[in-house]
């Protein structure tokens, strides 16, 4: 699989933002696992990946 490209976070972005105009909370697809961290149990080991630990 190929790394995302930079335009890919702002055409899902602004598709979200399509599809849920009065959306609280917009998560992209690439983010959803840092976004759910804490609620599936890999809150540690997410903060230790993105901190470099």
């Amino acid at each position: 699989m190929s790394p995302p490209r930079p335009g890919d976070f702002l055409t899902e972005t602004l598709d979200l933002l399509r599809e849920q105009p009065d959306a609280k909370e917009l998560v992209v697809e690439r983010a959803r696992f840092i976004r759910d961290a804490q609620a599936n149990g890999s809150y540690d080991d997410v903060l230790a990946m993105i901190s470099g630990s």
